[in-house]
């Protein structure tokens, strides 16, 4: 279990800090740490016994690794690396915007491991340890889940953005709910917004977004609860293989597209025909995109879509087919083409579930971690 440190962690961490690294920052700053506010120190606890910890500074936008520590006896186990990705992501949701950490230049394992999460080094810092070692500076940015969902979006749609909400547009598939709706931003102003927007609008529906509740404002539409949730592709490892994994090319682009209208039948036939058509345009020819089907013999089962900007891929369109489920078929696909993203270089993972959906427990059990909400409110006019 990872949780955030308490008093009564500080002298098993300062014991493990002098057994692991022969130095301690000490019980005095441990207990003021407790009471900073940018200070975020988290441990590794099995069995009541702490195996690793990690300490952090955050100001709101940056945050400084100080601190990795796991016991010796429990390296190499994946501990420090479920330990740094945890404290990352938790301050991920909370704003950051970059992370910044020292490493001896003669650390090769620890270089290899903070490049595995995306860490580049940006300076050189001569005689910077006590023995007169260099320590290389190493940073990573992180692209804000926002703008990384609205430069997706922007292959599909037309954006306006106006001081209290946005509205999307897709020229080509009006009856796509999910490329044409207003994003709320001002809670203070929904109301206002509303009644502002339900006058302008000309679909033939009306489609809400929000990162807040609207039911008071919105008793009689339907809604949904969606999550974006993150991880790093380092830290998905392949449980194991079923089926065939294969990329959607030219020549198995029309199994795809019969794949997708199949399962887009339940929308009706004309929304199926159009969405099944460009969304296999698109993985086929954009190269932010591809697409991978995964196979039983010579039989499509399933398949998923990503979207890739820099070192951020986006999951989308995860599915299997009824009588594929439960079987592995969707792991297998998901975690192979996880590790097909680390060779393009790809280091942050980002992917959309219902609250409630099966495959956000899959998502969960592959070390997915819950980083926005949003809630869509639609219907009928």
């Amino acid at each position: 279990m990872i949780r955030k440190y308490e008093k009564k962690d500080i002298d098993e961490i300062v014991n493990l800090e002098n057994k692991v690294l022969g130095e301690t920052l000490g019980a005095e700053m441990f207990n003021k740490s407790l009471y900073l506010s940018m200070a975020h120190y988290y441990v590794y606890e099995e069995n009541k016994k702490i195996l690793g910890y990690i300490s952090t500074s955050f100001d709101g936008e940056i945050i400084e690794i100080l601190n990795l520590c796991v016991d010796n006896s429990y390296q190499s186990k994946g501990i420090g690396s479920k330990l740094f990705g945890y404290a990352l992501i938790d301050l991920y949701k909370k704003g950051a915007k970059s992370a910044i950490l020292e490493v001896r230049e003669s650390n090769y394992g620890a270089i290899r491991f903070y490049t595995r999460f995306g860490f580049k080094k940006i300076s050189v810092r001569k005689s910077y340890y006590k023995n007169g070692d260099t320590a290389l500076v190493f940073q990573k940015e992180f692209e804000s889940m926002f703008d990384f969902e609205n430069n997706y979006l922007s292959e599909f749609t037309n954006i306006e953005y106006f001081d209290d909400y946005i509205s999307y547009n897709d020229d080509i598939q009006k009856d796509k709910y999910s490329n044409n709706f207003y994003f709320l931003k001002n809670q203070n102003k929904v109301k206002s917004l509303i009644k502002k927007l339900s006058k302008e609008n000309k679909r033939n529906y009306l489609d809400f977004d929000s990162s807040f509740l609207l039911d008071e404002y919105l008793p009689d539409f339907e809604k949904t609860h969606e999550i974006r949730m993150f991880n790093f592709t380092n830290l998905v490892k392949l449980d194991y293989r079923i089926g065939e994994v294969k990329q959607i090319d030219s020549k198995i682009k029309d199994e795809f597209e019969k794949l997708i209208y199949n399962d887009d039948l339940r929308y009706g036939e004309r929304y199926a025909l159009g969405n099944s058509k460009r969304l296999a345009d698109i993985v086929t020819s954009n190269d932010n995109f591809k697409a991978y089907g995964i196979y039983d013999g010579n039989k499509i089962v399933g398949s998923l879509y990503v979207y890739i900007n820099k070192e951020m891929a986006k999951i989308e369109d995860f599915f299997i087919i009824e009588e594929y489920q439960k079987k592995g078929y969707g792991i297998s696909l998901l975690t192979t083409v996880i590790d097909i993203l680390k060779k393009y270089g790809v280091h942050d993972l980002s992917i959309t579930a219902d609250f409630d959906d099966t495959p956000k427990k899959i998502y969960e059990r592959l070390g997915f971690v819950t980083i926005l909400d949003n809630y869509n409110y639609h219907k009928e006019q």
